[in-house]
């Protein structure tokens, strides 16, 4: 799982502001579930909950926070941002 320093840099470089609050609340199951946590709040039906309390951007930072997450997974928290910024580039992950 990618510190949320990492969402947060991702938010900024994508949206020009963070959202610590979205992330926070989407890993809120962590300290219960540990590495299970992602059964909860990862989900496209948390994604458009968010977006309708937040905003349009909040809701894509809840998006993004799933996608880095499993980019994360499969390459490590270190290439996880540069891969992902790839990926979107070349049109394999929309905003």
């Amino acid at each position: 799982m990618p510190d949320h320093k990492i969402h947060q840099t991702l938010d900024y470089m994508l949206f020009g502001k963070a959202f610590p609050e979205i992330h926070k609340f989407m890993d809120s199951a962590q300290p219960y579930l540990q590495s299970n946590h992602r059964i909860l709040y990862h989900d496209i039906q948390t994604v458009q909950e968010l977006a309708e309390l937040h905003g349009d951007d909040a809701g894509k930072a809840a998006y993004m926070h799933i996608v880095l997450d499993m980019v994360s997974d499969k390459v490590g928290q270190e290439k996880a941002i540069p891969v992902l910024l790839k990926l979107i580039e070349i049109g394999e992950v929309y905003i």
